[in-house]
């Protein structure tokens, strides 16, 4: 008989399914933000040698991070300056990238996708604040 098998929910916050414009940046435009290297030496953190923006929409959200469809990949480990605005509210702060993943099949139709997962690793008083009364609304 087959035996069910439990897996424990390793994430802290609850993620929910939103779509939100999004943009990311990475590289210089991100260090420029004060959380990454600033030290022209250290390009070695910055994953991606030169600046990228990608415009996209949000595939869940949570108070610890974000799901994002892109059709641009990131590398996992870059670090990145968010940007979230929806008609009430403009979250920005800093993440890492945990997972990037390749998207086939009916619903990407002919361009190829990805699955970005961001996890905040700074967000201030502000930002927090209008995240969370952004979930809440949200809320069934």
């Amino acid at each position: 008989m087959p035996r069910s098998i439990r897996r424990e929910q390793r994430r802290k916050h609850l993620r929910q399914a939103l779509r939100i414009a999004i943009e990311l940046r990475t590289g210089a435009w991100a260090r420029g933000a004060g959380v990454l290297p600033t030290r022209d030496d250290d390009k070695s953190d910055l994953r991606t040698a030169t600046p990228v923006l990608i415009k996209a929409m949000t595939d869940d959200l949570s108070l610890g991070g974000v799901a994002l469809i892109s059709e641009a990949s990131l590398p996992v480990g870059s670090k990145v300056t968010f940007d979230l605005r929806d008609r009430v509210h403009d979250i920005v702060g800093h993440g890492i990238i945990v997972r990037c993943q390749s998207l086939f099949g009916a619903e990407t139709g002919a361009r190829q996708r990805y699955r970005i997962a961001v996890q905040f690793v700074c967000l201030g008083s502000t930002a927090r604040r209008r995240l969370r009364s952004l979930l809440e609304s949200s809320l069934p």
